[in-house]
């Protein structure tokens, strides 16, 4: 059987913001946000971006670089030939990272035996989280087995807050991701920053 070609999706997506964000034109009471997903058989890369409004974009502007880019990633183009082919803008970053391939692991084990082919991996959850409803938090070894061992970027994961990600630091974590610290905080901005804190 033929491989299955590359295929490109794009869609907006707009939530609103807690309170209205100042810009130089007025406020914005929504954040509008260009989504583009890379499927590749079973397997799906995900990318989002805001776009540039100080470099003449908007979201019609990116989606439709996107658009014409349909062609290049069904023809199974990789992600330099792709960044090559396409003007720096968020459009070109967001590709970039829908062909970034990620691994989550939950164990030592599951690290130690993550293929070379994954761009970066994750461990955790470190506790157990709703965004993955039914797996048990792995608690901090995971982390740990990560720093010493792990040689690609990595990230820490599940359930991580103000609260929580300080215990994270400590053993070993200098990325993280997170959803919930941020999506569910009074101030986001603010979440952000504290979370940026955290770190030496």
């Amino acid at each position: 059987m033929a491989p299955s070609p590359q295929r490109l999706s794009v869609t907006r997506r707009a939530w609103p913001l807690a309170r209205p964000f100042a810009i130089s034109r007025g406020s914005k009471t929504t954040a509008e946000v260009v989504v583009a997903e890379i499927f590749d058989g079973d397997v799906r890369g995900r990318g989002e971006c805001v776009p540039y409004p100080r470099y003449g974009e908007s979201v019609d502007s990116v989606v439709g670089t996107l658009e014409d880019m349909r062609g290049a990633v069904f023809s199974g183009l990789d992600r330099k030939e792709l960044q090559q082919a396409m003007p720096p803008g968020a459009a070109r970053s967001i590709v970039g990272d829908a062909l970034l391939i990620g691994l989550s692991c939950h164990s030592p084990e599951q690290l130690d035996a993550a293929p070379g082919e994954a761009d970066y991996v994750t461990a955790g959850p470190i506790h157990a989280t709703p965004t993955k409803p039914g797996r048990p938090g792995t608690g901090l070894e995971v982390v740990r087995h990560a720093a010493t061992t792990v040689r690609r970027p990595w990230f820490a994961i599940g359930g991580i807050d103000p609260g929580t990600l300080p215990e994270a630091v400590e053993a070993g974590a200098a990325r993280i991701a997170v959803v919930r610290a941020v999506t569910e905080a009074p101030d986001p901005a603010a979440a952000v920053r504290d979370l940026v804190a955290a770190f030496p």
